[in-house]
């Protein structure tokens, strides 16, 4: 009577310890592809920051605010990234699903076990697919020949200042409070606007500079400086929420259709943060 025992013990136990096998190949295939991805992506980051600079440092300079040519490129990138768009937008729909069901009576198991399956599918490839929005909004900048500084200072004034959308990171829809930069963000956009009001004031203290040119070069500085106070007082602020001047306004306008139709809600909050290191995940931005 006890063989019969020992044989389902016996089985019981090899079944036991060939699922344990399998998990730990799993989740050892899926670190090492995480890693993978994200090496990648930090490899990209080191790439582009050796050509073009950090982003902390990026100078926007006395020219005009975005020159029609790096508005062309800025639109490059954006349409590069919009398979990425597509991908999270799938994703972000599969992890609410379930959340549709407790409004439902009488749900079918099958429909809910389906859902289940999607979902679980969807958190498994999201850390995976951090990594790849990362490597293709990067490579998408070297090919455009686009520092991830001048990346950011367009998105900013294009998409929080120009066309008044609001950013989903830190975003609270129960209690109606608009989204908030970073900290990290919002002192390094901060650092290059002080940049370019200093640089607009040294050219209007330039002798060359004509008569004209001056009080248009201090009124903009101006702009900046109260723009900059008003965001210090305000921690995760982004520029000029309450409209874009009109200096702003101008560079936007022609392209407006088109970036507004490039905007993606389900990737803003991770177009301008950075892979820290490799394998270890996001930077906050």
């Amino acid at each position: 009577m006890k063989k019969p025992r020992n044989r389902w013990l016996v089985g019981c136990s090899i079944s036991c310890g060939v699922v344990v096998v399998l998990g730990i190949l799993v989740l050892g295939g899926s670190i090492w592809s995480l890693n993978r991805h994200y090496g990648k992506a930090h490899d990209s980051r080191m790439a582009l920051e050796q050509k073009h600079g950090d982003r902390d440092a990026f100078d926007p300079g006395t020219g005009s605010i975005i020159a029609t040519t790096r508005m062309r490129r800025f639109v490059a990138v954006r349409r590069a990234l919009q398979d990425q768009c597509a991908h999270f937008r799938a994703n972000n729909e599969d992890l609410v699903g379930l959340a549709r069901f407790d409004s439902v009576e009488n749900v079918p198991r099958s429909e809910i076990l389906a859902q289940g399956w999607r979902t679980t599918r969807s958190m498994l490839g999201a850390a995976k697919g951090l990594g790849d929005f990362a490597l293709t909004r990067n490579r998408a900048l070297l090919n455009n020949c686009m520092g991830f500084g001048e990346y950011t200072w367009i998105y900013v004034l294009v998409y929080y200042a120009g066309l008044g959308k609001d950013p989903v990171l830190h975003m609270d829809r129960d209690s109606g409070r608009p989204g908030r930069l970073g900290d990290r963000l919002q002192a390094s956009v901060m650092a290059m606007m002080e940049r370019r009001a200093a640089a607009l004031l040294s050219q209007a203290d330039d002798p060359e500079t004509s008569d004209s040119l001056k009080p248009v070069l201090l009124a903009e500085a101006a702009a900046w400086r109260a723009e900059i106070d008003v965001m210090a007082a305000e921690p995760g602020r982004p520029p000029f929420v309450d409209g874009a001047p009109a200096f702003i306004s101008r560079v936007v306008a022609p392209f407006a259709d088109e970036l507004d139709s490039l905007f993606c809600p389900d990737t803003d909050a991770l177009e301008l943060m950075r892979i820290k290191a490799r394998g270890a995940g996001y930077e906050d931005s």
